[in-house]
């Protein structure tokens, strides 16, 4: 597993196509993209994705992959890119959401996954409109590939952080994101964003 931060424009970029254009209504969401971290997830992830796909195109003439973003407490998302979805829920469905506003209720530490989503006939996920939120019994069409940091407007100035690259494979291992100070805020408490990631 790698994960490492992008830079300035791919943050815009994350934050103007895959956040800003899938909420649906901005007032019910006051938060904005902090940072970013791409994620390239270890080999296990890569071929069950994969594997899932190529059995996914023997039912449809094309596969549809859409983007949808899973949120969950931070040792959950730590399970899920250590050992994969299976492993990481007991086998239980997966649900994620189009309109990350949707996702961010169950984001308590401020971290969403940000994963392409293979799509079938759709008698391989259900969706539900109203919500914007897919449900998914088998992990393998879920692929990993941003870990969003995510903060109220006020405080939202998308900026790198200061992490190093770190490449894992299923050893444990430990990374800090802390995110930077900036001039503008007020309450100290509400400025730092302390993220463990345990891979």
């Amino acid at each position: 597993m790698e994960i490492k931060p992008v830079g300035q424009g791919t943050i815009n970029f994350v934050q103007k196509n895959y956040w800003d254009s899938q909420i649906r209504n901005p007032l019910h969401c006051p938060y904005s993209i902090f940072a970013v971290h791409q994620i390239k997830p270890h080999k296990g992830l890569i071929d069950d994705f994969e594997e899932k796909r190529t059995e996914l195109t023997k039912k449809v003439p094309k596969v549809k992959v859409v983007w949808g973003y899973y949120g969950a407490p931070l040792n959950r998302i730590n399970e899920v890119l250590s050992y994969g979805w299976y492993r990481a829920l007991n086998g239980a469905a997966v649900n994620v959401y189009s309109d990350p506003s949707e996702a961010i209720p169950y984001a308590s530490d401020k971290v969403l996954l940000l994963c392409r989503l293979a799509l079938g006939n759709g008698t391989d996920h259900r969706y539900d409109e109203t919500t914007t939120k897919y449900t998914f019994t088998d992990g393998r069409q879920l692929m990993p590939a941003w870990l969003i940091t995510f903060a109220p407007d006020q405080y939202s100035q998308p900026q790198t952080q200061n992490v190093e690259v770190i490449n894992v494979g299923y050893e444990e291992q430990n990374i800090t994101l802390n995110a930077p100070k900036s001039s503008t805020h007020s309450n100290e408490d509400d400025v730092e964003i302390e993220v463990d990631v345990n891979f």
